[in-house]
């Protein structure tokens, strides 16, 4: 079962302030790898933070160049003629 917080409500939850929580989120979305070093104390959430904000920016922006080389229907196209349809 998946249970969805808002930010306001995980944050009386955790009993932390928001914007902790915010970046927390960008850690579990963008850099899952460094939550277990975040709880343990190994590595500051705002380093993850940092960390995980470089990856979205990087992720981002391969997205966008790929969007740039694949115009709308171009690549459907391409990848139907790949596999022999």
């Amino acid at each position: 079962m998946t249970v969805k917080l808002s930010i306001r409500e995980a944050s009386e939850i955790a009993g932390v302030n928001r914007e902790d929580v915010r970046r927390a989120f960008v850690v579990l979305e963008y850099a899952p790898d460094l939550v277990d070093a975040v709880i343990s104390g190994a590595k500051p959430l705002n380093e993850a933070y940092e960390e995980a904000r470089r990856r979205k920016a990087a992720a981002t922006s391969a997205l966008a160049d790929l969007l740039l080389w694949c115009p709308r229907g171009f690549c459907r196209q391409r990848e139907t003629r790949w596999r022999g349809g």
